[in-house]
């Protein structure tokens, strides 16, 4: 049994009595550190105007947020927040920016509100919620917030009168996360899909008493919405929606008739429409093969029009309303090659602008990745993300990252961990098993554990194909995906060198354990998970008949003010530099032994 040190990797740790988290700085890369660095300031997002920026730079122990000028640089405000914020959200005035936090990085949000002009923030007197998938959202009158409590399974909507200052009150419950909320151009209604109806729309009025209707979308049990828009005029509203059709299609419900006509449908998944202002043209996104481009569409019949890049990633973010310029949407695209930069696509045709890019994110560059349909052990075809080596140092070892969810999925975009292993000669694969979203109904209803596992298992096979046939696999996992990893390294442990798992989840599976690993192990929990430290821990060893942790903690690592999402510099350069470390390592180990064979 080949047992190694947490030591080896990320730095010997001391540890507290009374938590187990440890205390001394760990060893680490030093370039890792100057190339997060590069990253930053990134952007977030864009004021309506298009005259401010939002940038978030994460250093070691918290992020800071700033609002520049566009044209002059010049700033307008800036924050330092120990505990990540997320679902940033500007007011229609441009003057106050909404976001959620959690104390220690954990998983329960209080709303905060961020105003520009005084750089004051206030925490909202409201419930506290458990979920930041769906971002706060201004009424555009801006004297109202709206935002879900609950989980990220089902959620009350509730709304905070900011500017009165009157009670929080609950609009409508059992509200989905994953088919969001909109509110009405007069601030009067909010339109939100229910968890247990999820092809039913349901609007319902903020006044006292909450009064409404609800429009049945769907008719199958497959039917879903997602992404609601409101028209500027608030007679209609866009949606994504998918009823018995493998993929989400546009679609577009005129509210005083109830009729509803679909607009785009095709191979890909429609999201996220935005109504242009004052104009009935519609964009929205279309996510294929692992890609999403941006569209625009009348919903008259006519073709569609792609709009700005035709690869990568691209996030609708809202519409410019500038007195220069009234048909341009601003975008978030990462490329398949390079850092996400923001930037300002016309709806009617013409060059993009470059809004705002990183001034040192050229130094991030990498090849274009590539999607591959990795055949599985059962004939599946697993959609897989490959991101090829740049180093001219040629790595035997390849890592497949594990991504979590289920029902997330790896996007065919830069990502910062496969272009810092591709430039030590290290070839990523991450798996979209079954479960996985973005390709299809089908894709996304099948597989539990054991197919899923099966399917990591087919990608680790595949990467040992690689490099001649003498590649060495290290398996990296996220949440859900660190169970998975967990459980194709005991499945099949001959196809694997190292094991990585981050914020390991709770789940049941059939696995047998196996007698102990012949390849190192490494265990990262935040302190501030919903498990606990030693639950996590003991979770990872019921993977192993004989246990792989000791009790001083040498191969595991709970990270402090961490929550499951590692969100601080400090401890994304400790992850990186593990990894990175555990690589080296096992690639000499395979030179050694190939030299002994020989």
């Amino acid at each position: 049994m080949w047992l190694v040190s947490l030591a080896v990797f990320g730095g010997c740790h001391s540890k507290s009595a009374s938590d187990g988290v440890f205390r001394e700085p760990p060893v680490r890369e030093a370039d890792v550190s100057i190339l997060m660095r590069s990253q930053y300031p990134a952007p977030v997002s864009i004021s309506g105007d298009g005259s401010q920026v939002l940038l978030k730079t994460v250093k070691s122990f918290e992020d800071e947020l700033s609002v520049v000028e566009l044209q002059s640089g010049s700033l307008v405000s800036r924050i330092l927040l120990k505990d990540s914020p997320l679902g940033l959200s500007w007011s229609s005035s441009n003057k106050q920016i909404a976001y959620f936090a959690s104390e220690g990085n954990g998983s329960k949000y209080q709303l905060f509100v961020w105003d520009l002009s005084g750089g004051i923030v206030k925490q909202i007197d409201s419930p506290a919620t458990h979920t930041a998938i769906q971002p706060p959202r201004w009424s555009p009158n801006d004297s109202q917030l709206a935002y879900l409590v609950g989980n990220n399974e089902e959620s009350e909507l509730w709304t905070v009168d900011v500017q009165h200052q009157f009670l929080p009150r609950k609009v409508l419950s059992q509200v989905s996360t994953k088919g969001g909320f909109e509110w009405s151009p007069n601030s009067r209604e909010l339109a939100a899909v229910l968890t247990m109806k999820p092809a039913t729309i349901r609007i319902a009025t903020t006044g006292i008493p909450v009064t409404g209707r609800t429009i049945q979308i769907g008719s199958s049990i497959t039917s879903e919405v997602r992404d609601l828009t409101w028209s500027s005029w608030s007679t209609r509203l866009a949606f994504a929606a998918r009823d018995t059709g493998n993929v989400f299609n546009l679609e577009l419900l005129d509210l005083s008739t109830s009729k509803i006509v679909v607009c785009e449908s095709g191979s890909g998944d429609v999201g996220s429409p935005h109504f242009q202002p004052y104009s009935g043209t519609l964009v929205y996104s279309i996510s294929q093969s692992g890609e999403s481009t941006l569209h625009a569409t009348s919903c008259d019949k006519s073709p569609s029009r792609l709009l700005g890049f035709s690869s990568g990633t691209t996030r609708v973010l809202k519409p410019l309303l500038t007195s220069a310029v009234s048909h341009e949407i601003a975008v978030l695209h990462s490329s398949l090659a390079a850092p996400p930069a923001l930037y300002s696509v016309p709806v009617g045709g013409g060059p993009v602008r470059t809004l705002y890019r990183a001034p040192g994110s050229s130094a991030l560059e990498s090849k274009v990745p590539k999607l591959v349909n990795v055949s599985g052990l059962d004939g599946n075809l697993i959609p897989t993300i490959h991101w090829p080596r740049t180093s001219s140092t040629r790595s035997n070892v390849v890592v497949v990252e594990v991504h979590g969810g289920p029902h997330l999925h790896a996007s065919l975009k830069w990502e910062f961990l496969p272009m810092l292993l591709n430039a030590r000669g290290i070839d990523v694969l991450s798996p979209n098993y079954r479960g996985s979203s973005g390709f299809g109904l089908r894709h996304e209803r099948e597989g539990d554990i054991r197919l899923r596992t099966r399917d990591v298992v087919s990608v680790c096979n595949y990467a040992k194909t690689l490099n001649n046939g003498r590649s060495s696999v290290i398996l990296v996992g996220t949440s859900y995906g660190a169970y998975l990893a967990a459980s194709a390294a005991v499945a099949d442990p001959d196809e694997v060198a190292g094991l990585v798992l981050l914020s390991m989840v709770d789940e049941k599976s059939d696995s047998l354990p196996f007698r102990g690993p012949g390849f190192p192990v490494v265990f990262f929990i935040g302190e501030n998970d919903s498990l606990s430290p030693t639950e996590g821990k003991r979770i990872v060893e019921s993977f192993f008949r004989d246990g792989i942790l000791t009790d001083t903690g040498d191969l595991w690592r709970a990270v402090e003010h961490e929550g499951h999402v590692f969100r601080h510099g400090d401890s994304l350069e400790e992850i990186y530099s593990t990894i990175l470390r555990m690589a080296s390592n096992v690639s000499e180990t395979h030179v050694n032994e190939h030299a002994l064979a020989n």
